[in-house]
């Protein structure tokens, strides 16, 4: 009885390490993807400011913000350094900055579709995989599942048009300078957004703390990301259950 009880710690303490390393891991990476994309975008425009600082790479010590990877290990919502990016180097300006906005958006999304396009291929020609017990396929199963997760969650957070992050510029390439949302973002944008995520830290804290419903709906910030996510995983993930469907 007592060396099963031991076991069961045993693996539960497992689960949970290589659960927390996964998830550290895969955010490290897609950091710095997303990072790389914009510099990448930034140089094929017509600017080399970010390839010249040596920020088109994949090398997360590039590109990582200490207190932005905490707070994605926290609360799943975080930033890293910002690429710089000179829009007087491009070649077409009002259209290349909306590109290079748009770059780290697309290749998360690109890679979220890689990996859940694999874990449904196994989940649908091999279903008995996750079930076999292993540590190592737990592993793997966090590695895959993370991928897909805080690639849209990222890719949702950088679409939301508030001052700093990629939606904000888009909106910026569209409209005049003395457009009011734009002056009010300016101006308030990076107050906004963290009150947000404080918010959504805390709320989170006290769901968990008090297991009281209502701080879970109040969590403004983390309904949106998980209601908009959903809508973009599940058709997702209805076509390729789909598609791989056939070859069962």
């Amino acid at each position: 009885m007592t060396s099963f009880l031991s076991e069961g710690i045993s693996y539960s303490v497992g689960t949970d390490l290589l659960g927390a390393l996964a998830r550290i891991l895969v955010l490290i990476f897609v950091l710095s993807v997303h990072e790389w994309a914009h510099a990448f975008a930034a140089y094929r425009c017509g600017d080399p400011t970010a390839k010249n600082l040596g920020r088109m790479t994949l090398n997360p010590i590039k590109h990582l913000d200490p207190i932005g990877f905490v707070m994605m290990l926290v609360c799943s919502v975080g930033y890293a350094k910002p690429v710089p990016v000179n829009e007087y180097n491009f070649r077409h300006p009002k259209r290349d900055s909306v590109f290079v906005s748009l770059a780290g958006i697309l290749a998360n999304f690109i890679l979220a579709v890689i990996f859940l396009f694999v874990t449904t291929a196994i989940a649908t020609l091999a279903p008995g995989f996750w079930y076999s017990g292993s540590l190592y396929v737990f592993f793997l199963s966090e590695i895959l599942n993370d991928f897909v997760v805080l690639d849209i969650g990222l890719m949702v957070f950088n679409l939301l048009p508030i001052f700093p992050l990629d939606g904000f510029h888009v909106v910026e390439a569209h409209t005049r300078s003395n457009n009011r949302y734009r002056t009010f973002m300016y101006r308030y944008g990076q107050r906004i957004l963290l009150g947000l995520l404080l918010e959504s830290v805390l709320m989170g804290a006290l769901f968990r703390t008090t297991g009281v419903a209502v701080f879970y709906y109040l969590d403004l910030l983390g309904n949106l990301m998980h209601f908009l996510s959903t809508w973009i995983i599940w058709p997702l993930q209805w076509v390729f259950n789909a598609f791989w469907g056939v070859f069962v």
